[in-house]
């Protein structure tokens, strides 16, 4: 696993991953999914705002570029900062591990 082992519950404790119950990681799990797919929507949303204002070729083409990259994304967790998506990567696999997903 990386060096982002820890989860931080909603009421501020720091817990280690492996130490989370089996509901509590499928739980945790799902939530950041939830979080990622908002995320990539409000990604796509921008970009498409973007392109109205750009002017200019080249930064047109870098926005559609930026917009076919979110839209060819499989998995919407692809697209979520560093370090939740190592988290989150982590996570998958110790519930794999566990036979849970």
């Amino acid at each position: 696993m990386s060096r982002y082992k820890s989860w931080i519950t909603r009421d501020g404790r720091k817990i280690p991953i492996n130490r989370m119950t089996n509901s509590h990681l499928v739980n945790t799990i799902h939530y950041i999914e939830r979080i990622a797919r908002k995320y990539s929507q409000q990604l796509l949303f921008s970009a498409y705002r973007a392109i109205n204002t750009m002017n200019g070729e080249m930064a047109i083409e870098s926005i559609e570029n930026d917009i076919m990259h979110i839209e060819e994304c499989v998995d919407d967790t692809e697209l979520l900062p560093a370090k939740l998506s190592n988290i989150y990567n982590d996570m998958y696999r110790l519930a794999v591990e566990r036979n849970l997903l």
